[in-house]
């Protein structure tokens, strides 16, 4: 339950920070203006993720691994 909720919360926070330019391709032509510009957005601020209780989810294996993965 713990993990689901860590894995949750990192999602709703940190999905727009992987957004590529690549990634506008996906979307109609319609679109792609909007996300472009809203891809160019998301790049110029500065990311940062803090975790806290973080050493509750030590047995969780796949939220240390997504961390780590954030981090890099």
């Amino acid at each position: 339950q713990t993990a689901m909720c860590y894995m949750l919360a990192r999602y709703v926070v940190a999905r727009n920070f992987y957004l590529t330019e690549e990634d506008v391709e996906c979307f109609a032509p319609r679109y792609r203006p909007y996300h472009e510009h809203r891809i160019r957005e998301i790049r110029q601020d500065k990311k940062h993720l803090q975790w806290d209780e973080l050493h509750r989810t030590k047995r969780v294996r796949p939220v240390r691994d997504q961390v780590i993965g954030d981090m890099r």
